[in-house]
C-alpha cells in the first residue's frame, strides 16, 4: 500500500508540472553614477603686468676746464696785501717799473720764465705799464687767470650801418659830392667822426666809395680805405 501511494504521488508529480522553480530575485539595476559637471573652458586672462615707470636719464654736467695763465690770455691781480711789483725783466733783482693794485686786469704778452724760484709773466695793464710780474710764491696766487673775452663778430659796411672815421694823426677823410678822387670836395672829416651809410658801394679810381651822412647833416661820398688801412670802420 505504501509503495502504491508513493507511485501514485510520483505519477502525479511527473505528469503535471504544477510547481515551477522559484523565480530568481530581480537584480536591482545599478544606480546611475552622475557625471561630474564639466565647466565650459574660458580663455585665461593673464594678470595685468605693471608697467615700470620710465627711469629718467641724468645728463652728466660737463666739468669746466680749469683756467690757466697763458700768452694771449687775461689775468687779475689778486695779491692779498700791498701791490704787485712790475719789473723790467724776470727776477727780483730786475728794475722796478711800477706796481699793480689788487683787482687790476692785465693781458699776458710773454712767459712763463723761471727766476728766483718764481714763475714770471710779462703783462700789459692797458695803461702803458708793461713788464714782468711773479705768478705767486708757491702757496699764494698773485695772478688769477680770467676767461677770454668773446671775439666780436666783425660788422661789414652796408646801408644803414653806422661807421667811425679812423685816420692817423691830423689826417682827415675827404667827403666828396660824387664817387671819385676828382669830384667836388664837400668836407674833411676828422678822426672819430661818426657817419651813417646811405648808399653804396661804388668802385671808382681803385677805391670803394660809400655815401654817408654826418650827425650835422653833411652828405657826401667817402672812400672806405686803401690796400692797407681802413678809413671807415663799422660800429658794432
Amino acid at each position: 500500500m505504501v509503495w502504491t501511494a508513493l507511485a501514485t504521488v510520483a505519477a502525479l508529480v511527473g505528469g503535471c508540472s504544477l510547481l515551477w522553480p522559484p523565480a530568481p530575485a530581480p537584480t536591482a539595476a545599478p544606480a546611475a553614477t552622475p557625471l561630474p559637471a564639466t565647466a565650459t573652458p574660458r580663455p585665461t586672462v593673464p594678470p595685468p603686468t605693471e608697467t615700470p615707470a620710465p627711469t629718467s636719464t641724468l645728463t652728466p654736467i660737463p666739468t669746466p676746464t680749469p683756467l690757466v695763465l697763458a700768452v694771449g690770455g687775461r689775468a687779475r691781480v689778486v695779491l692779498p696785501e700791498g701791490r704787485l711789483n712790475v719789473r723790467a725783466d724776470p727776477g727780483t733783482a730786475a728794475d722796478l717799473l711800477g706796481r699793480l693794485a689788487p683787482g687790476v686786469v692785465v693781458s699776458i704778452v710773454d712767459g712763463p720764465a723761471r727766476r728766483n724760484d718764481l714763475v714770471w709773466w710779462k703783462v700789459d695793464d692797458g695803461a702803458g705799464l708793461v713788464g714782468w710780474v711773479a705768478e705767486g710764491d708757491g702757496t699764494t696766487r698773485w695772478l688769477e687767470p680770467l676767461p677770454l673775452e668773446p671775439t666780436p663778430t666783425p660788422v661789414a659796411l652796408g646801408l644803414g650801418v653806422r661807421a667811425r672815421v679812423q685816420t692817423e694823426g691830423e689826417a682827415r677823410l675827404s667827403l666828396r659830392a660824387e664817387p671819385g678822387t676828382g669830384s667836388t670836395l664837400v668836407a674833411r672829416l676828422k678822426a672819430g667822426t661818426e657817419v651813417t651809410v646811405l648808399e653804396g658801394p661804388v668802385q671808382v679810381d681803385g677805391y670803394t666809395w660809400w655815401k654817408v651822412q654826418t650827425a650835422e647833416g653833411q652828405i657826401g661820398w667817402a672812400a672806405e680805405g686803401d690796400a692797407t688801412t681802413r678809413w671807415l670802420v663799422p660800429l658794432p
